[in-house]
């Protein structure tokens, strides 16, 4: 997971924030390879037959300081959030500050830099837009005073589908143009280099006691050995 984010985040614009090492990593979660029997999938004569998977499915996150990736089942950057933007204010809190602040950015502009991204993660916009086109809008608060006024606030929203079958969504921060938040909720759309595990058959028979007992550079040749990494 990491090397598909240290890969991608440069290609966002985001790669002053990329994790380099385990070491920028505050949360990890990696789902066991689906519920499988996973002795009777890597022993022949198996149960699958002709069906068996060319290699077992998981989902996975981590965290760093600044965002939180998410994987799907085919290996792929799907999720990506800006941690805690706004520190821990209340959302009224936050948008009684943000009402006082000014987008440098338009509706058109959020779109063509959201389509940029998509494009950069080999997302197929056009064809996604001939399926559902996608809209860009900017957020907004009801005026506290109840009189059914509403106040801009410099976020934008950019997504293709409509609730509750949105295929993209995309928030940006109208101040600077960063990016807040990116989820391909269509795991299909994910059409970069997913994760690649060579040789996983092996690699998941190593015991989990086995494994926990590794040293930080026994990990590390684990990861070169089995994704075929040189560095």
């Amino acid at each position: 997971m990491l090397t598909n984010v240290n890969s991608v985040m440069p290609q966002l614009g985001l790669g002053e924030h990329t994790p380099t090492d385990q070491a920028s990593v505050r949360f990890v979660f990696v789902t066991p390879p689906t519920s499988w029997d996973i002795k009777a999938f890597t022993t022949p004569p198996n149960l699958w037959g002709s069906n068996v998977p060319s290699k077992p499915d998981f989902m996975g996150r981590f965290d760093t300081d600044k965002f939180s990736f998410g994987f799907s089942t085919s290996g792929c950057l799907v999720f990506i959030s800006r941690i805690n933007p706004w520190g821990s204010v209340s959302v009224a809190q936050r948008n009684d500050w943000l009402v006082k602040q000014h987008a440098v950015i338009s509706t058109n502009d959020a779109y063509c830099m959201a389509t940029n991204w998509l494009n950069k993660m080999s997302v197929n916009v056009i064809s996604l837009d001939r399926k559902t086109p996608g809209k860009a809008s900017q957020e907004f608060r009801w005026r506290p005073d109840g009189g059914g006024l509403k106040d801009l606030l410099p976020l934008f929203d950019v997504k293709w589908g409509t609730e509750p079958d949105v295929c993209v969504r995309i928030e940006i921060d109208g101040r600077t143009g960063e990016l807040l938040c990116l989820r391909l909720e269509d795991n299909s759309l994910a059409t970069h280099p997913g994760i690649v595990v060579r040789d996983w058959r092996e690699l998941i028979r190593i015991p989990d006691p086995e494994f926990l007992a590794f040293s930080a550079k026994q990990r590390l040749d684990l990861v070169k050995r089995f994704s075929g990494l040189s560095q």
